[in-house]
């Protein structure tokens, strides 16, 4: 059969979730490079496994509790395909040893005849380890740390003191059926300790995501790498006086020397889309001036909230000091507006 042929028999024996997206296109184009073109019924299954590799590399977010953080990676290509069996093939050998260690085996612990039954069993798994009682001593432990971060978290809060205390947990990165990333608890539990120590490791060094390289070890679906991706956080913070300071950042990170200039445009794009800063031009140095005059001075009267004409004379000061001219004080004060709109949309 044709290539279409093919792709309307995918359809009709995929999983409902793979239905209406691209992803069973791309799995086909997938097969259609490795195997020369040559499209059977048999070969059905084995796209909807690689419709699953991909589902697991490419359309997984971040967990769902934390929606503001959100990654997007650029598309598949024939050397991410090269470079992903090329690494795989060398972080095998040691996949092999922390199965050994965990389970005594080499092999995939939960491999089963399709992926979704293997990632199901992978993530009852960590779901039964993740919530297992710990051993007396190691909760003991962790019950008193907890008590000290509480003690000193508020003894921080009633003296207004700014400190970097704080619980780093570790968790363990699984890819879910509906496509976010689960998160398991490491929580003093030896065998996820391992798993969450060894893949981190392996995806510094190989560039694969954390949530692929804890599915390879567990039920061998093997992963691809990203040549870029983009990853927003939201971070949120209240002050001792009340005051709540937010930041946006993003990350761009780029795993393949050979990025074209369109992809190097998308991963542009989607910098500015999740700054929210697109088609917004960059304060100047006008701006600036604006800035430290306003600084300089007697904090800005309230509209409405002062004395009659103190508002339209405050400005009228500012605008000489920065124009020249007190007549340009509307101008100063929506440029000074703007100024901090800016700001606040970023903090």
């Amino acid at each position: 059969m044709n290539k279409q042929e093919f792709l309307r028999e995918v359809e009709k024996q995929a999983p409902p979730e793979y239905k209406g997206g691209s992803i069973l296109k791309e799995a086909v184009n997938f097969f259609e490079i490795a195997n020369a073109g040559e499209f059977y019924k048999r070969n059905i299954p084995t796209v909807i496994q690689i419709a699953g590799r991909l589902k697991i590399n490419f359309n997984s977010q971040e967990e769902k509790e934390e929606e503001n953080n959100k990654t997007k990676g650029l598309g598949l290509t024939s050397q991410n395909i090269i470079e992903s069996d090329y690494l795989t093939e060398k972080i095998t050998p040691w996949a092999e040893e922390v199965r050994l260690e965990i389970f005594g085996n080499k092999k995939p612990p939960f491999e089963k005849d399709s992926w979704q039954e293997s990632l199901k069993a992978a993530e009852a798994w960590l779901r039964e380890k993740a919530e297992a009682p710990l051993p007396e001593e190691t909760q003991r432990k962790i019950d008193r740390f907890s008590r000290e971060y509480k003690r000193i978290s508020k003894l921080q809060r009633e003296n207004a003191i700014i400190g970097n205390f704080a619980i780093k947990a570790n968790f363990i990165d699984f890819p879910g059926g509906d496509g976010w990333v689960i998160r398991f608890p490491v929580r003093g539990h030896k065998e996820l300790e391992t798993i969450e120590k060894e893949v981190k490791k392996i995806s510094n060094a190989s560039g694969f995501k954390k949530h692929a390289l804890t599915a390879f070890i567990l039920t061998g679906l093997e992963p691809i790498i990203s040549r870029a991706t983009v990853t927003s956080n939201n971070y949120w913070h209240q002050l001792p006086n009340g005051e709540a300071l937010a930041r946006k950042n993003v990350v761009i990170e780029i795993n393949s020397p050979d990025l074209t200039f369109n992809e190097l445009k998308e991963i542009y794009n989607q910098y500015r889309q999740r700054m929210k800063s697109k088609k917004k031009k960059p304060l100047s140095e006008e701006h600036l001036r604006l800035f430290y005059i306003v600084k300089n001075n007697a904090p800005p009267p309230e509209k409405g909230n002062c004395k009659q004409g103190e508002w339209t004379s405050y400005w009228k000061h500012i605008a000489n000091e920065w124009k020249g001219s007190p007549e340009k004080y509307m101008a100063a004060y929506m440029a000074y507006k703007r100024i901090i709109e800016k700001l606040e949309s970023s903090h």
